[in-house]
Formats: structure tokens, sequence, C-alpha cells
């Protein structure tokens, strides 16, 4: 199976609901998509009237809440190497146990990470917190840089008032 990706911001073309479902028709391999376009109402077509032809996995980080509520069936997020037992706990909220009570607490924790990772250079956000999680992946390749000291400072804010780290 191949998993189309759809990532507007880095390719400069955005495939689209009917691109898409025109794809995974040219293609019968193509049976997942990735949609990083941001676009919640696109991933809710996809899901709505094209759940048969094609699974919709989230991609872009502060749509996850919406794109399980709406119907997806997983989501591929930096966030998830970060603060995996939230993300997790995010998913059994809404695709398992259906409760958005749960969920929206879930993702009132989750949110201001997830702002912030979308607010700046995404690959160096992830894995500046990666790091300061106790999980190192390394340092970006160019042409990306690590954060500012002043994003890295906000960065270690939201984690601590998030409960995911211990204030230093």
């Amino acid at each position: 199976p191949i998993v189309a990706y759809n990532i507007p911001g880095a390719s400069g073309v955005d495939l689209g609901p009917t691109r898409l479902v025109d794809l995974a028709t040219a293609v019968p391999a193509v049976k997942f998509v990735k949609d990083s376009s941001g676009s919640v109402s696109a991933v809710d077509e996809l899901v709505q009237r094209h759940r048969d032809r094609i699974t919709v996995l989230n991609g872009w980080d502060t749509a996850t809440l919406f794109g399980f509520v709406a119907g997806t069936r997983a989501s591929i997020w930096g966030a998830a190497n970060v603060v995996p037992d939230l993300c997790v706990r995010l998913w059994r909220d809404v695709v398992v146990a259906r409760d958005l009570v749960a969920a929206t607490e879930t993702w009132s924790r989750l949110w201001p990470l997830l702002k912030f990772f979308e607010s700046t250079t995404y690959a160096s956000a992830i894995k500046e917190a990666c790091a300061l999680v106790g999980a190192p992946v390394g340092p970006t390749r160019r042409p990306f840089l690590p954060l500012p000291e002043s994003e890295l400072e906000v960065l270690k804010t939201i984690l601590t008032e998030s409960g995911v780290r211990r204030s230093v």
C-alpha cells in the first residue's frame, strides 16, 4: 500500500480531495493519505465522501481532535514523539471511548504545545521538545537550525505548564 502525502506548505501543491481520490483511483496501491493541508473541511470531505476508497490520516497537529471526531482512523504527527501518552489518550478518548468531555480535557493540555510547533520551525521544535522530555533524537539537518533561545524558553514553559516536564 502507498500513502499519498498532501503537504502543500512544503510541496507548493494542494492535492485536495478530488485529486487525491483521482490518484487513488488511477493508482490502486494508494490506500491512504496523510493530509497536512491544515484544511479541516478537506479532511472532512475525504472522510465523509471517500472513506470507502481511501483511509485518511491527519497530519496537521492542531487539526487532530477535529480529524478524530470527523472519523480519521489515525494521525501522523510529530507531537507523538514528544508526548506519546497524551496523544494516545486523545485517540482513546475520541475514537475508542467517544468521550468528548475527556477528549477536550486532554486536548487542552496538548493544544498549546501543538500551536507552538506550528508557529515556528516545526522540525526544530519537535527535536528540541524530544530532548527536553528526555528522548534526544539529535539535531536538525540543514537548512533547519536549532530554535532560538527565546523560543526554546517558551517551549520549556509550555512543557512545564502542561505537566509534561518538571521545571528546572
